[in-house]
């Protein structure tokens, strides 16, 4: 069912955060939801397992993540009934508790569920607190790795005990993962590095493709202005007939078949485009609208909030207004945007049940109002029914990343990343500051590393890249430098004709020799020729009690790990012993081991015979700029 595998990290990944709402002094984030300086990687590399799971076999819902290494994993059983209905319940699929002791009881269960339609994640976040009767504590959204998430922290009885909850949710496709991490509230705290150590790493291991959790069809008006956007393909588009000049609009809807072939609309979204040239203010654009669902039959009943509607959308001008109403006698909503366009406001009107009869079709609608408006107003999607642009098209994908990657190496050493900033798309320049990239790469900066180590490189993608203009690109690949791997994951949308950043997560790790390179074992006589050089630059080094040549001769990657004062450190007990090693000059080495190349290295073991003594070494060597380079040894005698 599941694999465990020793997890070696170069650090912690990074992690972005846009907004923390319900911040209480009680309950502060770091406190509670840690997310800076969890572990060392030494402390990752001795108290955790990097867990495999592949539930029920299936490896659409398989996921890795961290998991302390006394931690007890708990089977899970599940109803054949239950998984052929996942859009029902929360299906479980993973849990592991700590061991006994005073603290009390703690787990970490991973569970999932299929949504049927397209919807916002934090809008299903507050539908499961209001269906589950929940009061967060905490609530936050924003990027683990590449991951958007919500995160939430909760109080509960059980058992007349109080436990604190934290749940962090990610939607991967139509599916949204869900991890729960709970303890005891007196003991929360002293497992929260923990909890947060497993809700960071979480992978599935099937990415999705795109960012919609449906697939995905494109509307495209002839009329002006044009109206071109997203909308999934479970909805329908009808055009109305009869619009007089300087409007453009179509209608979209969501319906479900009944029992006896008839159909019932789930969600209705009414869009019109209104020439500059009709000089029409936004209040009169907005009770037009409202008058179009009224003939149409729809009673409004009373005034809403309109932040619902203000919320989902950052900057711009725009006018908002929200009522409740009656649909055929049912409880429902309208709401009605009008938004600034270059060639004319563009008007939207929603219709959906209320939150409380209807809650997924409200979901589904709400997200639909939020891809359309996005596309009609930042030119996700190319405007005035004009062709992409032949910039978008003809991008060398290779060239877009090292753009990337050199921008983040220069703000890495500087430590300044406000230029880096500046390639981001507008809605992520919103949510994100240069300071906060500053510090969700601020362990990059403390411990110096050097991501120019990448120049001269090109990146190697782990699938080839497909361009199309009006989808997000992402790109994932390495860098196989000579002193570490540098491992991407960016995500890049179409605005105003290039592209612009929207995702980024960046980890470093130790070097791999890249793809398709074979490393040849040299002949025996190059081998003896390189343990000689080594052992006799040693044993100078010894008799001289001076490093400084043999540093000189050892790779660049080992180069950056330690000192000629630490190599002195390290054979310290042979010059104080006065231990000769000049005596192999002139004899040749015998290999007690047949050479071999493991995780990129070369590996020579054997020894030389002297008159006094046995000199035995094994020796490491990495390729470095196409010659074989000392990055480990281990010398001992005996007489």
């Amino acid at each position: 069912m599941r694999k465990f595998m020793w997890l070696c990290l170069f650090m912690m990944l990074p992690v972005f955060f846009f907004h923390v709402q319900l911040r209480a002094e009680k309950f502060d984030p770091e406190k509670f939801l840690p997310t800076k300086n969890l572990y060392s990687d030494q402390e990752l590399q001795k108290r955790f397992y990097n867990m495999s799971f592949r539930p029920f076999e299936r490896d659409d819902l398989a996921f890795s993540m961290l998991v302390q290494k006394d931690w007890k994993d708990i089977p899970i059983k599940v109803p054949k009934k239950q998984l052929e209905q996942e859009s029902a319940s929360l299906i479980p699929l993973a849990k592991v508790m700590a061991p006994k002791g005073k603290r009390g009881i703690a787990s970490i269960a991973v569970r999932y569920i299929k949504v049927p339609f397209e919807v916002k994640l934090s809008d299903w976040v507050d539908y499961y607190l209001k269906g589950n009767g929940l009061q967060p504590l905490l609530r936050r959204s924003g990027t683990f790795n590449g991951r958007r998430v919500e995160e939430v922290l909760w109080r509960s009885m059980q058992e007349g005990k109080t436990y604190l909850a934290r749940m962090t949710l990610s939607r991967h496709g139509a599916r949204l993962f869900i991890i729960v991490c709970s303890a005891l509230e007196t003991s929360f705290r002293q497992y929260a590095r923990i909890f947060s150590a497993a809700a960071i790493s979480f992978a599935v291991k099937n990415k999705a493709t795109s960012e919609f959790a449906e697939p995905m069809k494109i509307y495209a008006g002839k009329r002006a202005p044009v109206l071109r956007f997203h909308y999934p393909a479970s909805w329908t588009a009808k055009e109305p007939e009869g619009l007089p000049k300087g409007k453009s609009g179509v209608d979209i809807s969501l319906r479900r078949k009944l029992a006896g072939g008839k159909a019932r609309t789930l969600a209705f979204l009414h869009i019109k485009g209104i020439s500059k040239t009709l000089n029409r203010s936004p209040d009169e654009i907005m009770e037009g609208i409202k008058k179009d669902f009224m003939d149409a039959g729809i009673k409004l009943q009373g005034p809403m909030d309109h932040t619902e509607i203000t919320k989902r959308f950052s900057g711009g001008a725009m006018r908002a207004k929200r009522w409740s109403v009656l649909i055929a006698g049912e409880a429902g909503e309208l709401a009605v945007a009008v938004f600034a366009r270059h060639d004319g406001p563009i008007a939207m009107g929603l219709l959906v049940p209320s939150f409380k009869s209807g809650p997924l079709a409200w979901m589904a609608g709400y997200r639909e109002l939020e891809i359309a408006a996005r596309d009609l107003l930042a030119g996700s999607i190319a405007e005035k029914g004009r062709k992409p642009s032949e910039a978008l098209i003809n991008t060398d994908p290779k060239r877009l990343v090292n753009r990337t990657m050199y921008q983040l190496a220069k703000a890495v050493k500087s430590g300044n990343f406000t230029e880096f900033h500046e390639g981001f798309t507008m809605v992520l320049k919103k949510k994100i500051t240069p300071q906060n990239l500053a510090d969700n790469f601020r362990s990059f900066v403390e411990k110096k590393i050097d991501l120019t180590v990448i120049k001269g490189l090109d990146p190697v993608f782990e699938n080839d890249p497909r361009i199309k203009p009006d989808q997000p690109l992402k790109l994932s690949g390495k860098y196989y430098a000579s002193l570490m791997t540098v491992m991407f994951d960016l995500t890049y949308e179409p605005e105003n004709s290039e592209w612009r950043l929207s995702d980024i997560s960046i980890r470093t790790g130790p070097p791999e020799p890249p793809p398709g390179k074979k490393l040849k074992i040299p002949p025996r006589r190059e081998l003896t020729k390189l343990t000689n050089t080594t052992m006799i630059d040693l044993a100078e080094a010894i008799s001289k009690n001076d490093f400084t040549n043999m540093y000189n001769n050892i790779s660049k990657l080992w180069q950056k790990q330690t000192s000629k004062e630490g190599l002195a450190d390290t054979f310290s007990s042979f010059v104080e012993n006065e231990v000769d090693l000049t005596v192999i000059n002139g004899k040749k080495p015998t290999f007690d081991k047949t050479a071999r190349i493991e995780e990129g290295k070369l590996l020579l073991e054997g020894h030389y015979q002297t008159r006094k003594m046995k000199i035995f070494f094994a020796l490491k060597y990495w390729m470095d700029a196409d010659a074989w380079k000392l990055v480990g040894i281990r010398v001992w005698t005996k007489r």
